[in-house]
């Protein structure tokens, strides 16, 4: 993707325009062309000026030509060429008459058959790297002003083990500070099969990682933004960077996305094919165990072991039995885990997942769904699982309970579980943000009454600091609602809100009686230090996986 547009969007341009390849506008076909014109008169410096629809008019003979000698079609070569050249305005077309980026050293390359004498050469220094590799620099031609999305195609590399870390540039400025800190997961599996002691007792694998390709949009590591990040740019040439804050990798693209609302349910089943299933098929069903997930994010998010609940699969009373996964480590947003599914015919599947969340009553794990690296539709972007001490069998239902449809080809596919805080990162996010505010209201109340204030001296904080007094009341309101509207996603007041509830009491009588400030002022610090704690808290969303079930629409669900 350059300029804009991908390859396709600017192949399907040019065989609009091209009345010599109509024929073939639907055929397929890949690579560059190796396009060898006679016409020494037309240079590319001829084309400056002309809009896009005129230069792919004005050279499209050559490239039809060539398709005749070559057997390259005209509308993939000719899409290379505006791509490559920014429909013939880039530097190296101007000024080298090179329409393709091609350096005259590459592969052994001797351009046998080529119009280029040999000699004639042209340098241009990119820019595009430090000599530690450290910051990158691409420029990019963007056609319409507006918001976009970024992607990133990358391949991990050996070294520690850990997350990747990068600082995004936009015309050489971070644009905000959540791009600052922008992470990219590893790809983790195990490094063998599960294998058993002498006594019968399942014996963990140890993980490896897995070198591979994988693509993902820029988004706020905290998880506190659900959507991808949106960046803000002008048409015209920008420029964009990334500087390595930790970990190397191998960058294949960088994208500038449009920014698109997720499908509806309904938007969902209506792009999909109409297929009528036979009778096997829709009483076909597979189980998938959790800990026999193919890719994790992390080497932490290993198969576990269960004897708390006679119900998990599989189960043993007298040996160790590895039989889920997840836990306390699949806490923090970004982290996934993915498993692969084989279905026997096109059609509509339900997806099922017997999962647990016991570890914080009055709070919700949330888990995007994505499958073949997409989320499907709108509802799939927060799937939520309330406290239950018990594995819960569950069918992905709307809110009448009717199971989603699901449309699969027949083949393998990936289901990817991915750790988000949904609803509740909007909560969190205010929450950080009153812990800042009342963290400045206490340091300025510290500098006229010190750490320890003399209770029986009067302080006119009223007077002193009318504007403190008034940030408290603001401050309070504040927090009621963010505790009201965690009640209301949640369903239930859990003991971390209800921190955030105890301060915004203590502000509420502050305001009312300014002498209670000086009396409780190492209480109302201790207070602000516990939301702190409450929120840490809150943002970890920890799920245990039994088994994930892909049934056609007329098979039982235990």
């Amino acid at each position: 993707r350059r300029y804009g547009k991908t390859m396709e969007n600017v192949r399907n341009d040019v065989a609009a325009i091209l009345d010599a390849d109509k024929g073939s506008a639907s055929s397929t076909g890949t690579g560059t062309t190796g396009t060898t014109t006679t016409d020494k008169t037309l240079q590319a410096s001829d084309l400056k000026g002309l809009s896009p629809e005129a230069v792919i008019k004005r050279v499209g003979a050559l490239f039809t030509a060539d398709q005749k000698k070559s057997g390259v079609l005209a509308s993939v070569s000719l899409a290379q060429f505006c791509l490559e050249s920014g429909y013939a305005s880039s530097e190296l077309a101007i000024n080298a008459n090179n329409c393709f980026g091609m350096k005259c050293s590459l592969s052994g390359n001797t351009w046998s058959g080529s119009t280029w004498d040999g000699k004639s050469k042209y340098t241009k220094k990119t820019g595009e790297q430090n000599p530690d590799g450290s910051y990158v620099t691409w420029k990019v031609n963007v056609e319409k002003t507006g918001m976009y999305n970024v992607m990133l195609d990358y391949l991990t590399t050996a070294s520690r083990g850990v997350d990747i870390e990068r600082e995004f540039y936009i015309n050489d400025a971070i644009p905000f500070d959540g791009a600052r800190s922008l992470c990219f997961t590893r790809m983790w599996t195990d490094a063998s099969e599960v294998r058993q002691d002498n006594q019968g007792n399942d014996i963990r694998p140890s993980q490896k990682e897995v070198f591979g390709w994988q693509k993902v949009r820029f988004k706020d590591d905290m998880g506190y933004t659900v959507e991808p990040y949106q960046f803000y740019f002008e048409a015209g040439e920008n420029t964009i960077s990334l500087k390595a804050v930790n970990e190397p990798m191998v960058i294949r693209s960088l994208s500038l996305m449009p920014v698109e609302s997720l499908k509806t349910y309904q938007e969902y089943l209506a792009d999909q094919p109409q297929t009528q299933m036979t009778d096997t098929g829709k009483n076909w069903s597979l189980k998938v165990q959790g800990e026999a997930s193919q890719l994790r994010s992390s080497p932490s998010l290993y198969a576990r072991y269960d004897r708390s609940s006679p119900i998990t699969e599989p189960n043993s009373v007298v040996n160790t039995v590895l039989n889920y996964i997840g836990g306390d480590p699949w806490n923090t947003a970004g982290q996934w885990i993915e498993w692969e599914i084989e279905v026997p015919e096109d059609g509509y599947y339900n997806l099922s997942v017997k999962a647990r969340q016991m570890y914080q009553r009055g709070a919700l794990s949330g888990r995007t769904l994505y499958i073949d690296g997409e989320v499907p539709f709108s509802d799939m972007s927060a799937v939520t699982f309330a406290y239950n001490t018990n594995w819960e069998m569950r069918t992905l239902s709307d809110e009448k309970g009717t199971p989603f449809r699901f449309y699969l080809t027949k083949g393998s596919h990936n289901v990817r579980l991915e750790v988000t805080m949904g609803e509740m990162g909007s909560i969190l996010k205010r929450l950080e943000d009153s812990i800042y505010r009342l963290n400045q209201i206490y340091r300025k109340l510290l500098v006229l009454t010190g750490a320890t204030p003399d209770r029986y001296r009067d302080y006119n904080l009223a007077g002193v600091y009318p504007e403190v007094i008034e940030a408290m009341d603001l401050e309070s309101k504040r927090l009621y609602q963010i505790v009201d509207d965690t009640v209301a996603i949640t369903g239930q007041k859990s003991d971390r809100v209800a921190v955030a509830q105890t301060l915004a009491v203590q502000l509420e009588q502050f305001v009312e009686s300014n002498e209670r400030i000086t009396e409780s002022f190492s209480n109302f610090k201790d207070n602000i230090t516990s939301l702190g704690t409450a929120m840490q808290n809150m943002s970890e969303s920890k799920l245990d996986i039994d088994l994930l079930m892909v049934t056609g629409e007329n098979a039982s669900v235990p």
